[in-house]
This record gives structure tokens, sequence and C-alpha cells, in this order.
């Protein structure tokens, strides 16, 4: 039986959960903005891009690792 990564990820004590909405901007040259709500605590972050989008959460999970908890693999 294949491996599934989210069957492992739900035996996890450690979770963290995220609201994240995209949409294109409608300005003259088009780029993709979006906003990130980590559940838990509450914050809001806007991002401009993937990378940032990628930075931010890669930060909050980093962050619960080193906290002693269990991160994402």
């Amino acid at each position: 039986m294949a491996n599934n990564p989210m069957r492992n990820l739900s035996r996890s004590s450690a979770r963290q959960v995220f609201i994240v909405k995209l949409w294109r901007s409608a300005r003259a040259k088009p780029a993709w903005l979006g906003q990130v709500q980590h559940i838990p605590s509450g914050q809001i972050v806007h991002v401009r891009s993937a990378k940032e989008l990628f930075a931010y959460l890669r930060r909050q999970i980093e962050t619960e690792t080193s906290d002693g908890a269990r991160g994402l693999r």
C-alpha cells in the first residue's frame, strides 16, 4: 500500500491551519496577490508572489518545529 503523507499528517499532534486567498490584480500589469491567515493566532499576512507565500509558510512551520513540536516533512 502506498504511503499517504496526509494520513501521517492527520496523526501528528502538531498541526498548522491556514486560509489562503489568491486573486489577480486589476492593474494595467496584472499580478497575483494573496492573503494568508494563520488560524490559531488570527495573524493575517498579505503576499505579492508565490515566493512570499511559501516563505511565510516555511517560517511558520520552522517556528513550530524549533519550539519542540513535530514539523511537516
